[in-house]
């Protein structure tokens, strides 16, 4: 009994070392990363299986990250489905429109609406930064998705871990928007602001370690628990 607890006690630091060594090694290559993290969590996933609450939250973050890659791979600079893609993200917001964040991220997404349907009437081709919003409106159906996760089968309770990628998540959504807000600072006043833009690529990496930690860590305390009633 001992030895196991110190087994368990000693995997905590080593998931931290390797989630970080990952995220350190995939930073040229977050399709890498993302890749593997999602094997990690579909592995979790299946040898914890008879623990809906570790089952639950993987597969939600699993499926955000098939959402989102289906997204990237859709890119296109043609209005129309760029319209779909903003309808998309607001449909997003509609739905879980109970999500806090919605009193920042609706707000913001009006307004650049409002300059994608300028930069068209003057014959400009914007950016494709509907992107951010796609992914904003998926990380807030993450998010609903683990306030509601409980409800969905009997027996099911919220984790520490629910709560710590729910706020992650939350975070996520306001760096996106920040990272617009900066790119239409460059745009319509011409200010070469270009903070986070440099920085932007390792926050997301480095909370994409923290919440691939997160699920390690259920794991391991899952493992703990059934040490103890062995």
């Amino acid at each position: 009994m001992l030895s196991r607890q110190f087994v368990y006690n000693f995997l905590t630091p080593v998931a931290i070392v390797a989630s970080i060594l990952l995220g350190i090694f995939t930073f040229d290559t977050p399709y890498i990363f993302d890749l593997v993290s999602a094997s990690i969590f579909l592995f979790i996933l299946f040898f914890f299986r008879n623990n809906a609450d570790i089952v639950g939250l993987c597969l939600i973050l699993i499926v955000e990250k098939i959402g989102i890659f289906i997204a990237f791979q859709l890119l296109t600079e043609n209005i129309y489905y760029q319209g779909l893609f903003f309808l998309f993200a607001l449909g997003c917001m509609w739905q879980i429109r109970s999500d806090p964040i919605n009193k920042i991220v609706v707000p913001f997404i009006l307004i650049v609406v409002g300059f994608e349907l300028y930069w068209t009437s003057v014959g400009e081709t914007g950016p494709m930064i509907y992107f951010f919003f796609v992914k904003i409106g998926i990380y807030i159906l993450v998010r609903g998705a683990i306030v509601l996760r409980p409800h969905y089968r009997k027996g099911t309770n919220y984790i520490q871990g629910d709560w710590l990628v729910y706020n992650t998540k939350g975070v996520v959504c306001l760096i996106e928007c920040a990272m617009v807000t900066e790119y239409l600072i460059r745009t319509t006043i011409n200010q070469n602001a270009m903070y986070l833009y440099t920085s932007y690529e390792y926050i997301m990496q480095a909370l994409g370690v923290w919440v691939m930690y997160i699920v390690l860590r259920e794991a391991i305390h899952e493992m703990k628990a059934r040490s103890m009633m062995a």
